[in-house]
């Protein structure tokens, strides 16, 4: 497993398959519950992969931190799924924490996905001079030549036959 990121992507699963057997999941019978010694080869196992996963390049001290900040995520949010309600915060004022403060800031832009979708702000259309404001700059072409170049255009195409 010399591939870095390979190894990753197995060790996390291996992280997740561990969660799981650990976890009450309603699945799961009375019956198959780990015992005392499978649940300690369980937690020693998940630190050492939390140590190699620290070891690994790049920036393995983060991408653990990411990976324990979501399976903590997902075994807090575990009773939710139990009784089939779907996941939701508390209350509006409770935010989703992800592992990138950018990426948490989007996510608590609007809660609901699909709304935020819809949003008339999300919806618009800039201006062609404004877009390509710097590009003039660089070039020392005003937007009125753009527009002369553009019309010119539209007529070659049109009088083009393919």
């Amino acid at each position: 497993m010399s591939d870095p990121s390979f190894r990753r992507y197995f060790l996390v699963q291996l992280l997740v398959i561990l969660q799981y057997l650990t976890l009450p999941v309603k699945f799961k019978t009375d019956s198959q519950v780990l015992s005392e010694d499978q649940a300690d080869f369980s937690k020693k196992t998940s630190e050492k992969i939390d140590e190699l996963l620290s070891e690994s390049p790049p920036q393995g001290c983060e991408f653990v931190k990411c990976v324990k900040h979501i399976l903590r995520y997902k075994k807090k949010k575990k009773p939710w799924r139990q009784i089939g309600d779907s996941i939701k915060d508390a209350s509006e004022k409770n935010k989703i924490l992800l592992c990138h403060t950018e990426l948490t800031r989007l996510r608590n832009i609007c809660p609901d996905n699909i709304e935020a979708c819809r949003m008339k702000s999300r919806n618009f259309m800039p201006q062609l001079d404004a877009f390509f404001r710097e590009a003039f700059k660089e070039m020392e072409v005003g937007p009125t030549s753009l527009s002369v170049l553009m019309d010119s255009s539209k007529k070659d195409f049109k009088s083009k036959k393919y």
